[in-house]
């Protein structure tokens, strides 16, 4: 389980808890993700939300529009 020294472990890292569980887990899932050798990385994209930005203005128009009258 990978565990600490009992002098330096921190609460959080106790076996006997559900915080310690979910540690441990988190440790073997990050070092099995680590020692694989095929990565494959996710693609990743940005494009502007043009309908968006002009919808956005538009409604920002109409409410000042409508709190000045």
């Amino acid at each position: 389980m990978k565990i600490p020294d009992t002098y330096n472990m921190r609460p959080g890292e106790s076996p006997r808890t559900h915080s310690g569980v979910a540690v441990a887990l988190a440790r073997i899932r990050l070092d099995a993700f680590r020692s694989r050798e095929n990565q494959v990385a996710c693609a990743q994209s940005t494009h502007f939300n043009r309908n968006g930005v002009i919808t956005l203005v538009l409604l920002f128009a109409i409410a000042s529009g409508l709190s000045i009258f």
